[in-house]
């Protein structure tokens, strides 16, 4: 999980850098995703250098992956409901990424969660 967690976190530094890029590099914020990418690639650093760690780096990654994906719902949400519409569609197909990268993340983490107990309880 350590692993996955890390790459996640690579995943979204690229999205970050590959939006910024795209975009001309006209703003600062198309790096947006690079900020939980860093969270998410610092916690399975800590994992894989600290093992003793492990189950409580792993739910806070995957809490996080929670939040992040919420917020980024919401954001989507609110920015269909708008009168501008969708006047950013980098933006808002990165917004769409993080969200489907963090929600899959959290199905692959309480899979591992589930599967860490049945092994514990046997």
């Amino acid at each position: 999980m350590a692993r996955i967690t890390l790459g996640l976190g690579l995943l979204l530094i690229a999205l970050g850098l590959v939006g910024y890029f795209a975009s001309g590099m006209a703003s600062l914020t198309a790096m947006i995703p690079a900020i939980p990418g860093a969270v998410f690639a610092l916690l399975g650093l800590l994992t894989l250098w600290q093992p003793t760690w492990r189950k409580h780096t792993m739910h806070a990654a995957v809490a996080f992956a929670l939040l992040v994906a919420v917020l980024m719902v919401g954001m989507l949400i609110s920015t269909a409901v708008s009168e501008a519409g969708f006047e950013r569609p980098m933006a808002a197909g990165a917004q769409a990424v993080m969200a489907l990268l963090c929600l899959g993340y959290i199905a692959v983490g309480v899979r591992s969660f589930i599967a860490a107990r049945r092994e514990r309880e046997a």
